[in-house]
Parts: C-alpha cells; sequence; structure tokens
C-alpha cells in the first residue's frame, strides 16, 4: 500500500466505503444464483449503512477530526521507529510501555483489518 493510498484511507473513508459498495454490486451482477444475490444485496445494505454513518460524522466538527487525529501520533511513532532507527540508522527508540504498545498496534488494525475480517467472516 503505497503512501498515497494510505492517506486516502486515512482521510477518505467514504471514498473507499463507497469502493466497497461498487464491489459489492459488481459481486451482486456476477451471482450465479439467487442466495449470492442475497448475500450481495445485505453486503450493499451494510456498507451503505456505514457510509451514511462516516458521512453523519463529518457534518459534526466534534467528531469529524476523530479519525485523523487518533492515527497522527500512531504514524510518527511508526515512522520514528522504522524510518528513522531502522532504514537510515540514525537513532535508537527505547522499546514502549505495554499500553503504548496496544494503543499502535490497535489503531492500525482498526483502520485497515475491520474491512478484510468482515469479508473473511460472511463467507
Amino acid at each position: 500500500m503505497g503512501l498515497l493510498s494510505l492517506l486516502k484511507l486515512l482521510f477518505d473513508p467514504i471514498g473507499k466505503v463507497t469502493e466497497a459498495i461498487s464491489e459489492a454490486y459488481q459481486k451482486k451482477l456476477d451471482a450465479a444464483n439467487d442466495k449470492e444475490r442475497i448475500k450481495a444485496d445485505v453486503e450493499i445494505r451494510a456498507l451503505e449503512l456505514k457510509r451514511d454513518v462516516l458521512v453523519k460524522e463529518l457534518q459534526y466538527r466534534r467528531t469529524a477530526w476523530m479519525r485523523p487525529v487518533l492515527f497522527v501520533p500512531v504514524a510518527v511513532f511508526w515512522w520514528k521507529l522504522v524510518i528513522w532507527d531502522i532504514v537510515l540508522k540514525l537513532g535508537a527508540t527505547d522499546m514502549p510501555n505495554e499500553y503504548v504498545w496496544w494503543f499502535v498496534t490497535t489503531i492500525p488494525a482498526a483502520l485497515f483489518l475491520t474491512r478484510p475480517i468482515e469479508k473473511v467472516l460472511r463467507k
């Protein structure tokens, strides 16, 4: 995943959900039987509801900033750890405590693994 697609996912979650809706509509068109069409309809409806929630969240200033603000410290930490310390060998980061380590692994997992896990569970 390139930096551009990472930023798009971070700052345009509605676009990603819309792409998933398009894929689900394509699945519906490609469905071989009624069972697959119904499954695609359920997936489409769930994604549309998810999109609607994201749109509602972005309409309010209180909630629109939360995703980027939660992810920025994590991105800075990972950039410092991987690029600065490991690739460029310009520093050394102490091992973070368990709480910090949980935070920097859970936030990206929540952002990037939710949809693939949903796809696996629906099969």
